[in-house]
Order: C-alpha cells, then sequence, then structure tokens
C-alpha cells in the first residue's frame, strides 16, 4: 500500500495559495456557519420525570397494595405522589390535635 503523502511545503504551498486571494475584499471567502440545531424529541420516560430518585421499599399487606394502586390510578398519579399526598395529610390531620 503506498499512499502519496503530501509534504508539509505542499500543504503549506496550497494554504497560502488559498489565502493569497483573501486580501481583496471582494473575494473574501463566505463565512461558515454552524447548522441550527434542531433540540431532541423528548422520550416518555423524561416526560413522566418526576423528579423523584430515592428508593423505599417495605412490606405492606396485599388489600393495602391494591387500595393503593387503586388510588394511584384513580387520580392518575404515581404511587410515590400518592404516599407524598398520603403523609402531607397525616401530617395535617396529626396538627389539628
Amino acid at each position: 500500500m503506498n499512499k502519496t503523502r503530501k509534504s508539509l511545503s505542499d500543504t503549506m504551498d496550497a494554504v497560502m495559495a488559498g489565502a493569497g486571494g483573501a486580501e481583496s475584499p471582494e473575494q473574501e471567502a463566505p463565512v461558515a456557519r454552524a447548522p441550527e440545531r434542531v433540540p431532541p424529541m423528548p422520550d416518555g420516560r423524561s416526560l413522566r420525570a418526576t423528579g423523584r430518585t430515592h428508593q423505599f421499599s417495605t412490606r405492606i399487606k396485599l388489600e393495602t397494595h391494591d387500595k393503593m394502586k387503586w388510588l394511584a390510578l384513580h387520580e392518575r398519579i404515581t404511587l410515590g405522589e400518592l404516599l407524598e399526598k398520603m403523609t402531607d395529610l397525616y401530617e395535617r390531620e396529626r396538627a389539628k390535635g
């Protein structure tokens, strides 16, 4: 495999020849612009992102789990959000006395 390599002087000559014509204003090289970036389409996971990142695992009765899933489904919220709302309600009730 014989690849012809340009010498440094050949490369410099080519660069200088191309730059020589840019001295007059009417022959300026066009300004290269970066193509406009189109933002990526969000995927389903990022649309459902809730900011809840901490794991919480516990054992509960099957009946309690079924109730919580039913409540979350009908409220159209996640189980994590349901747990947060339940905690807030518990604190309010407890503060009443």
